[in-house]
């Protein structure tokens, strides 16, 4: 009986987190977007931060596809690996948005730079493209 509720809550966690993963993500979009006289490497981030929303999404929509039409096991821990980088995803978004939480005020780029300077900037690309390879490969196994 105590399976039943473990699977149950463990259900509704990767709902949260994707919940949630969502969310953070449109939020950081909508902050990076209205920034007014944005450099070049903030509006990489920016688009790095949609594609890999997008690609979340697909990930979704892919293993909602798998539960429905019964398909044939995945590769033996194709699973693990999208939880492992959908956590990995969630994470970058989090530490985003809390550089992001720190500013208050005006939205320009003379503002935001001290919040956002360049450094931090192309960790944040990096991280996420990195984040995108994980989830891609981990898609690419799991719903081929």
């Amino acid at each position: 009986m105590s399976g039943v509720f473990e699977t149950a809550a463990g259900a509704f966690a990767v709902v949260g987190v994707a919940d949630v993963l969502v969310r953070t993500g449109r939020d950081i979009y909508s902050f990076l977007s209205n920034v007014a006289d944005a450099p070049e490497e903030l509006n990489r981030l920016r688009e790095s931060v949609k594609e890999t929303l997008l690609l979340y999404q697909a990930s979704i929509q892919c293993q909602d596809d798998l539960k429905t039409r019964k398909a044939p096991a995945t590769p033996a821990g194709a699973a693990s690996l999208l939880e492992s980088a959908t956590k990995a995803l969630n994470r970058e978004l989090q530490s985003l948005k809390l550089l992001i939480a720190k500013f208050k005020g005006t939205k320009t780029w003379s503002r935001v730079k001290y919040v956002l300077n360049d450094t931090k900037v192309n960790k944040a690309i990096q991280n996420l493209e990195h984040a995108k390879a994980l989830l891609a490969n981990a898609l690419t196994l799991a719903c081929r």
